[in-house]
């Protein structure tokens, strides 16, 4: 068993294996406190667990002559529809290579010469997780 756990203060939800150390820890004398998610935070604590073992599912998924994208996007679209059956829409689905919109402008709002603004050096989307 990996020993993860220190003295400490967490907010980590329980995995199974999480479980399995407590239980170790509690069984040597620890004092551990475990509490319900409250329903307020409970979907942005399942988000992000989901969010952070589905990066590593994608970051590890191996480059084979050329097909890594394809891979991701079908690992990804496994995903959704799973999701579709609790409320996901079947046209969530990633179309194909996991290509960007970078921008749109509507035809006649151009009023000539068409040419894409100029990109920050930050990914816009990027947000801390």
């Amino acid at each position: 068993m990996t020993h993860r756990l220190h003295s400490g203060l967490y907010e980590d939800l329980l995995t199974s294996a999480l479980e399995a150390e407590i239980n170790a820890r509690t069984a040597d004398g620890w004092w551990v406190d475990v509490t319900s998610a409250d329903s307020t935070i409970r979907p942005e604590l399942l988000a992000r667990y989901v969010y952070h073992l589905l990066r590593r599912a994608l970051e590890g998924i191996p480059e084979e002559d050329g097909a890594q994208p394809a891979n991701q996007v079908a690992l990804a679209n496994r995903l959704v529809e799973v999701l579709v059956e609790h409320g996901a829409m079947a046209d969530d689905r990633v179309a194909d290579a996991a290509r960007l919109l970078l921008e749109a402008v509507e035809h006649r709002a151009l009023g000539g010469e068409q040419s894409a603004v100029p990109r920050p050096t930050l990914i816009v989307s990027r947000a801390v997780v």
